[in-house]
């Protein structure tokens, strides 16, 4: 298989994840937060337990596996609360340094800061559907590019954006996916 194929293959994968994410970022949001979040513990836990333990002995890497999957675990637990506080931070972050750039008083922007941090929070499905179907149609987009050319992709990107937050906001905010 030559690299043309390759890459051929994977544009088509980044197409499929692209569309699921825009249209569907509600409903997989918490399962992506908790298998991102268990990946990163597993690594965390795994390092200090090669740090602390070492891999010279059977001991010491089967120790180190048991922290990992302990980190894995309580990771995976937290890590949505924390990416979401995280995600409403950035938001206020993003608005209070637009405030910032317009008046150039940083008093404006830190209340600015506060105040859409706490709607954001209050808001995260509003906020992550809009930003997962960015993402979503971010990734689409890329594959298309590399599909069908840059024309293509600039349209696809505007509309898989528009169509997924759309979905997102109307038709999935409907449903209760175990909340």
């Amino acid at each position: 298989m030559d690299i043309h194929t390759i890459y051929y293959i994977l544009a088509w994968i980044l197409l499929i994840i692209g569309v699921a994410l825009a249209v569907f970022g509600v409903a997989i949001w918490d399962m992506l937060l908790s298998v991102f979040g268990g990946m990163l513990g597993w690594m965390i836990g795994f390092g200090i337990g090669i740090a602390y333990f070492g891999y010279d002995s059977w001991t010491g890497i089967i120790l180190a596996i048991v922290i990992g999957i302990i980190g894995s675990l309580i990771m995976a637990a937290i890590f949505e609360f924390l990416v979401e506080a995280a995600l409403s931070f950035l938001a206020g972050i993003l608005v209070a340094g637009m405030v910032y750039a317009a008046t150039g008083e940083f008093m404006y922007a830190a209340i600015v800061c506060i105040v859409v941090t706490v709607v954001a929070y209050i808001l995260i499905e509003h906020v992550v559907a809009i930003v997962t179907a960015f993402i979503g149609a971010i990734l689409a987009a890329m594959a298309i590019w590399y599909l069908w050319g840059a024309n293509l992709a600039i349209l696809s990107f505007i509309l898989l954006f528009i169509f997924g937050a759309m979905i997102q906001h109307y038709m999935l905010d409907e449903y209760d996916f175990g909340r």
